[in-house]
């Protein structure tokens, strides 16, 4: 007779065989579940942390189980199932756009070195798609860094599909090693300050030859981390092996292979000269070294302790180191803000507003993205005294649309270097700089014009935020129109501009004002004999539409222009833009825009503050 011992028991079942039979209780094919804590806890249990000091994961299952005890399957389920295939669309479209155009050329050159015994062309196209889809999903903060292309070409080998290594890849760079690659760094800043303390203390005969010989820990440990230990010093398949424990027990376990690999060579390290020390550090520390052996041994639960108290205690260290930019990069930003490399105090000055809302997370996520903390940064950069009246522009709208203007990439972020252009013009721009930033902000969809009912609703923003009536109804209702110019007021009128201000029932009501400038330019373009309206100038000027220098200007119109058949359809362009006579259905390019804005006190005030020039002449 058959021996019929049954199903066998989970403890019967060979290391293999377990990792099966776990990922099969696992809800990450039930697309209709959505209960990640059960998944991650699934993974948390005795049986999950004896089994992975046994055995590796087995490759066809590293993506499931990654993605579920890192987070990523979570992410991946609240973005949608299209959100990647999206992402690959929009950067095919914007392979071209000047902002990207530096990122994908990096990613190129990088992909060529990217596991190259390893990956074939279909692995570096995977590649090359996962990097740029991640350029789409954050610009403002990372955008691409190096070492992202080694530790997405590990993913990929690993994963097979590349939408699997894209969401891992996230929450690596976003969550597991947070500011490890944004612009600034200060996440592996701090990662190698705790892991200098730590060589310190465990290991400190070794640590003492290391700076007596001026090899600082630095010149290795960060390329280490920054690639999660993958192609250096490690071999693939012993890096894989690396990374089942750093998905299931975090990103401290790279202080524990770090400070492990230096404990093995120990003596070898002590004897060895300075020329050789540090090459062989680089590239032939892992000689011998069992990986499995060296975690196995290790106690991680200590080790997680060290990081996390040390980690706490560094992080306010950090934050004061980076407050204060190194002198050439104050004037890299200067150059790119295009106000000059004398200006390093300014843009220090600027970057310390920037930071002090919330100087931890501002700099390890690299961007503001909270409105209020913006809020209080741009007050603080462009008002000379603080006030109570500057939270009308928070609730106003008009924090919001400057904080949209500044969100270049449309992320909800707000990167240092465009906080930085727009406060270098307010402060420090000409008045024609000034004026095109005032039209970027009417132009709130960046159309090229400004459309009447646009126009209306952004005068109502200033108007609100000056605390007066910001519609006709209201305006009627106070029974006073009066502009206010008390201490409470954050861009009082400037004196420059009185002559142009309009009348009191005017500023009450946005509407009113806005057929008042609608009005008055279609009386600038009114005159039918076009040739008989041009007067002489002093100096030549660009022709507006054919862009030939002229000296004579056409009296009829806000623009020079050279009197050429071109300039007559340019005239006879805008008064159809302008609309019919008594509406304000039409559309203000920037020439009729900037030509009369400047009669609106507010506006006026905010983006050409006390001292500024005029914009148009007494005359208009």
């Amino acid at each position: 007779t058959k021996n019929d011992s049954g199903p066998k028991k989970k403890e019967d079942l060979s290391p293999k065989s377990q990792w099966w039979e776990i990922t099969s209780r696992l809800s990450f094919k039930k697309k209709s579940t959505n209960n990640f804590t059960r998944d991650k806890e699934i993974l948390r249990t005795w049986q999950v942390t004896k089994l992975i000091k046994r055995e590796p994961i087995p490759m066809p299952l590293r993506a499931k189980i990654w993605s579920v005890s890192s987070g990523a399957s979570e992410i991946r389920k609240n973005h949608g199932e299209d959100y990647y295939q999206e992402l690959l669309a929009q950067a095919r479209e914007k392979k071209d756009h000047p902002e990207y155009l530096e990122m994908f050329r990096e990613i190129r050159q990088d992909i060529r070195r990217s596991l190259p015994s390893v990956l074939g062309s279909t692995g570096r196209r995977k590649l090359s798609n996962v990097l740029k889809a991640y350029c789409m999903r954050n610009p403002n903060a990372i955008g691409y860094c190096q070492g992202m292309n080694v530790i997405a070409g590990g993913l990929i080998t690993a994963c097979g599909d590349e939408e699997d290594a894209f969401w891992l890849l996230t929450r690596v760079v976003e969550d597991m090693a947070e500011g490890c690659y944004t612009r600034y760094m200060a996440g592996m800043s701090l990662y190698i300050k705790v892991f200098e303390r730590l060589l310190m203390y465990t290991l400190p005969d070794l640590s003492r030859m290391l700076e007596q010989k001026g090899v600082i820990p630095s010149s290795f440990a960060s390329q280490w981390m920054l690639c999660l230990f993958m192609s250096n010093p490690f071999k693939r398949l012993q890096a894989l092996d690396l990374w089942d424990f750093y998905f299931l027990h975090g990103p401290n376990v790279l202080f524990t292979i770090g400070i492990g690999l230096l404990r093995f060579h120990k003596e070898r390290l002590i004897r060895a000269g300075r020329d050789d020390l540090l090459d062989f550090i680089l590239h032939n520390i892992t000689e011998g070294v069992d990986i499995r052996d060296l975690l196995i041994h290790a106690d991680m639960l200590q080790m997680d302790k060290w990081v996390k108290t040390l980690q706490k205690s560094y992080e306010k260290d950090i934050v004061r180191q980076h407050s204060k930019l190194s002198f050439g990069l104050c004037e890299q930003l200067a150059r790119q803000a295009g106000i000059g490399d004398d200006k390093t105090d300014f843009v220090q000055k600027i970057w310390s507003n920037f930071l002090e809302p919330e100087p931890r997370l501002t700099l390890f996520k690299s961007v503001v993205t909270d409105l209020g903390n913006f809020s209080r940064a741009f007050c603080e950069s462009v008002l000379s005294n603080k006030n109570k009246a500057w939270d009308h522009a928070l609730i106003s709208g008009v924090v919001h649309r400057l904080f949209d203007m500044m969100d270049i990439f449309n992320c909800n972020s707000i990167r240092f270097i465009d906080f930085l252009k727009v406060i270098a013009v307010l402060k420090l721009g000409t008045n024609g700089q000034k004026m095109k930033l005032c039209f970027d902000f009417f132009d709130k969809k960046q159309r090229g014009y400004v459309s009447g009912d646009v126009l209306v609703e952004t005068l109502g923003m200033f108007h609100m935020m000056y605390g007066m009536p910001a519609s006709k109804k209201a305006a009627q209702q106070s029974g006073s129109g009066e502009y206010s110019n008390n201490s409470d007021t954050p861009f009082p009128p400037s004196s420059s501009v009185r002559h142009h201000e309009p009348s009191h029932s005017v500023l009450a009501d946005p509407e009113t004002f806005a057929l008042m400038m609608f009005e008055k330019l279609r009386k600038m373009v009114r005159p039918a004999k076009i040739e008989q309206k041009f007067i002489a100038t002093t100096t030549s000027r660009p022709c507006t539409m054919c862009k030939k220098q002229c000296k004579r200007i056409c009296k009829a119109v806000f623009a020079p222009t050279c009197g050429s058949e071109c300039c007559d359809l340019f005239i006879k362009s805008t008064k159809r833009q302008l609309g019919k006579k008594g509406s304000i259905d039409g559309q203000l390019s920037f020439e009729p825009f900037s030509a009369v804005i400047c009669t609106h006190p507010m506006v006026q005030s905010f983006f050409l503050p006390r001292g500024s020039k005029p914009c148009v002449s007494k005359k208009g």
